[in-house]
């Protein structure tokens, strides 16, 4: 951060959203080749496209790209990320039921389709230099605040009380919160320290992200691998 009459983020400038984008894009390369593949393992790179595609989104946006496109295709990859999430944090948890997700993701769809048949809810972007302004219309952009703030807190509670009734693999479920924590802590503590910041909340919330990113590849998947390794073994000593 850097004060000049201004609070200015420079964290998030449009090499960084490049730089980001590829770090992203090959980590989940990474999972897709190193790890085996299960449902577990899809929704992780899922994840990890679906953030690298936002910033390459901002990129474009500020680099003169199709402002119409760019502008939904980042908002769709952004408005997934919530459900994907939730479907994640549940597949760990052992939570039963699948209305929960099927409705976090029809609501997602609902969101996105949105984005393209209606095109006032995306008004405008402006490309600040230090992040990325979104300008929405502000009756969607309460019922979408419901919606994705909504499904986070839902994945995090169903995080904690998995940790309070050691449900699931505990060490899997601490990184998901670590990972959950390592982007709502700077964009909440932004929010309300930089009132001029919080029109770019999105686009500074995906930066941080890459934290997420990093938590993934080095934390939750390779544990993820150990499990998937130990189930093998034993099943092949019940063989035996």
């Amino acid at each position: 951060m850097k004060q000049n009459n201004s609070t200015r983020l420079n964290c998030f400038t449009p090499p960084v959203a490049l730089a980001t984008f590829i770090i992203e894009i090959l980590f989940a390369l990474y999972i897709l080749v190193r790890h085996q593949r299960d449902r577990f393992m899809y929704g992780m790179a899922a994840t990890l496209l679906l953030l690298g595609t936002f910033q390459l989104s901002e990129y474009m946006l500020c680099m003169g790209g199709d402002q119409w496109w760019w502008l939904r295709i980042g908002h769709v990859a952004i408005t997934l990320l919530p459900a994907l999430g939730l479907h994640m944090v549940r597949m760990q948890t052992k939570s039963r039921g699948r209305i929960a997700v099927i409705a976090a993701y029809a609501a997602a769809a609902a969101f996105s389709i949105a984005y393209f048949t209606l095109p006032d809810m995306l008004a405008a972007v402006t490309c600040t230099g230090t992040f990325v302004a979104f300008h929405v219309d502000s009756t969607f952009n309460m019922l979408y605040g419901i919606f994705y703030l909504g499904l986070l807190t839902w994945a995090i509670v169903e995080l904690l009380n998995a940790m309070k009734n050691r449900v699931g693999d505990q060490i899997i479920i601490g990184w998901m919160l670590a990972g959950y924590s390592s982007f709502i802590v700077p964009m909440a503590i932004i929010y309300m320290l930089i009132e001029g910041a919080r029109i770019g909340i999105p686009s500074i919330m995906c930066g941080f992200a890459v934290l997420l990113a990093l938590i993934i590849v080095c934390a939750i998947m390779p544990r993820h691998r150990e499990l998937q390794l130990s189930r093998i073994n034993k099943k092949t000593k019940k063989r035996r």
